[in-house]
Parts: structure tokens; C-alpha cells; sequence
């Protein structure tokens, strides 16, 4: 009996459940960067795979920085778009922000930053990454027959994402 609950144990260990539910960006515009911070955090350590399927722009592409990337997939029109974190001064003018685009740099992985910077670097100019290039960051994946996608019932950074729950 006791070998057979331990090899039990040993088939659960080594073949773990699927996560049941996945989280799906279609078109994430971006936003305050600590708050996307906060959400991706929460997501890393709640094991849900995140599938991209269409834009995931500005903070949005931090989820590269916090989110285990095997965990991560691109859908064929998935496009992660990179650019200088800014603000508004009091007239309405942009000003770029030194210390979110440093503090963004910093966080993002060393392959990230090498094909930003292959791509001019961030700054005030949206760097687009699809394709075979998004694909050699993180692999390609397909939505599952199996996976229900429903909009999320939660507020942003969120809004731009949706839940997928197995049926």
C-alpha cells in the first residue's frame, strides 16, 4: 500500500495538473506602470498561463519582465509594442520619464533588450515586435478548442484582458 501511494505521489509530481485557467491579452493598450506591476506579480505567482492574441502595448509588455516565460505564449496576431514610458506637464506637453524608462529598462530581460535596442531603443517612437521576431522571445501558441474566453469582470490594468477557463 505504501508503495503504491508513493508512486502515486511520484506520477503527480511528475506530470502536474494543467493550470485550469489561463489568462488571454487581445488588446492591452498599456497604463500605469506600477499598477501593471502589481497585476503581473499576482499572475506570476498564481501559476496561469498568459496567452497574447493581439496587442499588447506600452506597460502591458512588462509581463515579459515578471511572468515566467514558459508560461507565456503569442498567438499569430499577437504584437508587443515598446516605447519610453512618459508623462504630461502642466501645459499638456509629454515629457519622456527618466525614471520609468530606466526603471522599465532594468527590468526587462537581456534578449528583450537586445532586440530593442537592435530596433532603436526606447524612446518616444512605438517599436513593434511580431511575428518571427516575437516568436524567438516567446513561442507561438494557438487558442484551444477546450478553453472558454469570456471578458474579465475586473478593472485595469485588466480591461484589456480576458479569462479563459477550461469547459
Amino acid at each position: 500500500m505504501k508503495r503504491l501511494l508513493l508512486l502515486a505521489t511520484l506520477v503527480a509530481l511528475a506530470f502536474p495538473a494543467p493550470a485550469k485557467a489561463q489568462i488571454v491579452i487581445v488588446n492591452d493598450n498599456g497604463g500605469r506602470i506600477e499598477r501593471y506591476l502589481n497585476h503581473y506579480n499576482l499572475l506570476r505567482d498564481s501559476n496561469k498561463r498568459v496567452m497574447i492574441l493581439g496587442d499588447c502595448i506600452s506597460s502591458c509588455t512588462l509581463l515579459l519582465a515578471v511572468v515566467p516565460r514558459e508560461r507565456i505564449c503569442a498567438g499569430s496576431r499577437a504584437r508587443l509594442g515598446f516605447h519610453a514610458p512618459y508623462n504630461f506637464d502642466k501645459f499638456g506637453q509629454v515629457i519622456t520619464s527618466r525614471f520609468w524608462t530606466q526603471a522599465m529598462w532594468e527590468l526587462y530581460p537581456d534578449d528583450v533588450r537586445k532586440v530593442v535596442t537592435k530596433r532603436g531603443g526606447l524612446s518616444r517612437k512605438m517599436i513593434f515586435l511580431q511575428g518571427r521576431v516575437l516568436y524567438a522571445l516567446i513561442p507561438h501558441c494557438t487558442p484551444q478548442p477546450d478553453v472558454e474566453v469570456r471578458p474579465a469582470l475586473v478593472q485595469p490594468p485588466e480591461r484589456a484582458m480576458v479569462h479563459a477557463q477550461k469547459r
